[in-house]
């Protein structure tokens, strides 16, 4: 195969990657998927949510009784957990469980294969086990146009007049266009640990009082991530659940505390241990997940190269957005080489048009909105420990009955509130967060 000319590389087979070359292989394009792993999936992790957009995007006859989905989440919600508290917040619908279905759980171990496969389907080439050692530039110009790209496969290098990167948060740096900050530092990802408990298809039903094929997502805020700025979560799969946390490896390292540990105080939680007790873990991973938002982002576009998903550092982690993110670009991303074989143009001039399609849409608008979000909450941990543990100071007033007057405890409360945090104090914290919310 040496010396192949293809009209698209693309580099990686998750979500991104696979809806790239679903997109460009539908509009006829010669396309080349390249996956390091011996499969997809096989080396990716995620807390476990789909959204049902996204994949009606990729696939405009998508029917979710032909994927491998766990569960259709008709219930979402935060706990706000202290020590041995839990203040729950949740919404269920039976309308986000019912066609057109908003998000399902999923391993992807079990969905990044067929997601894939629907772009071998589409005419993609699929090359498995193969990595990618870095990009060839016309005339071996460093700054010149992307032709193609190194592996480590026997029989050569790939050629191409377009490459798409959606390899990840791993991706080489000598793969991406320019980041403005240089290499993602250790405070600008985030470290999640996770483990899949098998409970039984009819016993995680009746421990989240789901009907059948229906499933809950719920985040966990407060102390449950020691007080660092993070967040746990509990989502049900089919017959597992998937629990786990993400804290900033900056402040996991600060902390002293091995991820190991960290996901140990999640699980022995007093009101998250009925949800697991009895189960077996059925798998443990951790990840990294890129926490720079949009002051960080690389180049989206070069000359001959786009970059997507992970690998651009699209992820909402403060609304537990990624996989939607990362198909809606690998879709966009194809758009822009689809138009520049048309035109004939490859160039950054010719490719410019995947950061305006992004710029529109809600990937990078959302990311432009909480841009101050993460930097603000990282600059003030109370949010993690002192306001979860006042809030269940409050609710514990509000629901306990002990003989004593309404009045007089709820001056015994504010005086409490008062003590640990003066009122002014408390509303330039909120203040300070709406508006590290609001852009």
């Amino acid at each position: 195969m040496e010396q192949d000319k293809f009209d698209l590389i693309v580099v990686g087979a998750g979500p991104a990657g696979a809806a790239a070359a679903m997109r460009a292989a539908r509009a006829g394009l010669d396309v080349v998927l390249l996956e390091r792993g011996s499969s997809p999936g096989g080396k990716n992790v995620m807390g476990g949510v789909m959204y049902g957009h996204a994949l009606r995007d990729a696939i405009p006859d998508f029917d979710p009784r032909t994927a491998p989905l766990e569960r259709t989440v008709a219930e979402q919600g935060y706990w706000l957990l202290t020590g041995e508290d839990a203040l729950r917040v949740s919404y269920r619908s039976p309308r986000h469980a019912a066609p057109p279905e908003n998000c399902f759980t999923v391993l992807r171990a079990r969905f990044d294969p067929w997601f894939a496969g629907q772009a071998e389907e589409a005419g993609a080439m699929m090359l498995t086990g193969t990595t990618v050692t870095g990009l060839i530039r016309r005339n071996e110009d460093p700054r010149g146009q992307v032709i193609g790209v190194r592996t480590d496969r026997p029989d050569g290098d790939l050629l191409a007049d377009a490459v798409i990167v959606a390899s990840g948060v791993h991706a080489l740096p000598e793969l991406l266009a320019a980041r403005p900050h240089g290499d993602l530092r250790p405070d600008q990802v985030a470290l999640a640990v996770k483990e899949v408990v098998h409970l039984g298809e009819e016993e995680v039903g009746r421990r989240f009082a789901l009907a059948p094929g229906q499933g809950a997502a719920y985040e966990l805020l407060g102390t449950i991530t020691r007080g660092l700025p993070g967040v746990g979560f509990l989502y049900t799969n089919r017959d597992t659940v998937s629990i786990g946390a993400g804290v900033v490896l900056a402040d996991l390292a600060a902390a002293g505390l091995k991820p190991y540990e960290l996901l140990d105080g999640v699980k022995e939680h007093p009101m998250l241990r009925p949800f697991l007790d009895g189960g077996d873990v059925v798998e443990y991973s951790a990840h990294l997940i890129p926490e720079a938002g949009h002051a960080g982002l690389p180049d989206l576009a070069g000359d001959g190269l786009l970059v997507a998903g992970d690998a651009a550092g699209l992820v909402n982690s403060l609304r537990r957005e990624g996989s939607n993110l990362a198909i809606t670009s690998g879709l966009l991303a194809a758009d822009a080489v689809i138009h520049a074989r048309e035109t004939g143009d490859s160039s950054a001039r010719g490719l410019a048009g995947y950061a305006e399609s992004l710029g529109r849409s809600f990937v990078l608008q959302d990311l432009r909105r909480y841009r101050q979000a993460m930097p603000y909450l990282r600059a003030h941990p109370e949010f993690f420990g002192l306001y979860p543990e006042l809030a269940a100071i409050a609710a514990d007033s509000v629901f306990l009955a002990t003989g004593e007057p309404r009045r007089q405890r709820a001056r015994k409360l504010i005086a409490e509130l008062r003590r640990r945090r003066s009122p002014l104090r408390a509303l330039r914290d909120l203040w300070g967060l709406w508006r590290a919310l609001n852009g």
